[in-house]
């Protein structure tokens, strides 16, 4: 008698086993073509997010060094130094950017920067090369208020710009452009006439 209902309760469970059907195989398609999905969107914006960040970061080290090349002009002034003052060069074509330190040859060619502008042939190396990151790249078309050179003379610090049409301004302010490899991201850097840096 006893035995009677385990039968029954065996016999109920293998039913309600046999009962339960596993996924049909357009619903495990539907499954894994859901996930590759999100995992592709997940890739592509990983990627996105990666070359934004490096776009940033970069932007505020180009930032960071004009505004190191200012502070090193003011104290060439305040420990004269053989520099008339010190810029920052951003070279297009090698996709680098580095502070200089200027001098013009003589004595008097000091107080004449301003209103002669910049010759590149006696921008004097000063620090390490900085190359950007392989995900950014500059504009291969340049605007004319593109900044090839930026340069600071004591004491004020004077700003003189040298801009992509080819003048050297300390009336005009000018613009380092930088952008994400595949063209997603543009940012710039403003360097106006005060010596501010704005990006």
């Amino acid at each position: 008698m006893q035995m009677l209902p385990q039968k029954q309760t065996l016999h109920a469970s293998r039913s309600t086993f046999r009962g339960r059907g596993g996924f049909t195989l357009i619903e495990t398609l539907i499954v894994i073509a859901i996930t590759t999905m999100l995992s592709g969107f997940a890739i592509t914006y990983s990627r996105m997010s990666a070359r934004q960040v490096a776009l940033f970061i970069e932007e505020q080290k180009i930032a960071g060094l004009i505004l190191r090349a200012k502070e090193l002009a003011i104290t060439a002034y305040i420990q004269p130094t053989a520099s008339c003052g010190y810029g920052v060069r951003i070279d297009y074509v090698r996709s680098q950017y580095y502070i200089y330190s200027y001098a013009p040859p003589g004595a008097p060619g000091c107080s004449t920067v301003a209103s002669n502008g910049i010759s590149p042939g006696q921008a004097n190396f000063f620090s390490d090369m900085n190359t950007l990151n392989s995900n950014l790249a500059f504009p291969a078309v340049l605007p004319t208020d593109a900044i090839t050179y930026v340069l600071f003379l004591p004491p004020n610090p004077t700003t003189v710009l040298k801009t992509n049409n080819g003048a050297a301004s300390s009336s005009v302010p000018g613009k380092v452009y930088l952008q994400t490899s595949d063209g997603s991201g543009k940012v710039f850097i403003t360097v106006n006439l005060a010596g501010q840096v704005d990006f």
